[in-house]
């Protein structure tokens, strides 16, 4: 069974990062594993400002496009319209949290080498996990 709040992590940074037909989505490169190397490497400070800002893009489309539904019932162009207005709303604390999800999300999607290679960047080389050792 797959823990609750790493799924809400994983929804909220793909509908922040869909992609389009020029770049592929988050969610096609290896989000799972990311996320689960996210839960486990990360301060927990950092962790946690992810899934409460995970949690806040999930129950706040009332406020954003004044549908009563959890980001996850949404329609895809409605979860569209909430992410955008989410980062664009006038309560900073909204575009705040918005801002914390594009970030976690924009680490995974940068490094990925399909996204490096259509950029015209060379891919990173592997991560040798060095700090774990010293």
């Amino acid at each position: 069974m797959e823990a609750p709040l790493k799924w809400m992590v994983r929804f909220a940074l793909s509908a922040m990062m869909p992609g389009s037909d020029q770049l592929p989505a988050i969610g096609d490169l290896g989000l799972r594993s990311y996320v689960d190397g996210l839960a486990t490497d990360a301060s927990w400070t950092f962790w946690m400002g992810t899934v409460l800002c995970s949690i806040g893009f999930m129950i706040t489309p009332f406020m954003t496009i004044y549908v009563p539904l959890p980001a996850a019932l949404l329609s895809s162009s409605q979860l569209d319209r909430h992410a955008m207005a989410m980062a664009n709303h006038r309560v900073y604390l909204l575009r705040q949290a918005a801002m914390m999800v594009k970030m976690v999300a924009g680490l995974q999607w940068a490094a990925s080498p399909e996204v490096r290679a259509h950029l015209g960047l060379i891919p990173y080389a592997p991560d040798p996990d060095a700090w774990r050792t010293t």
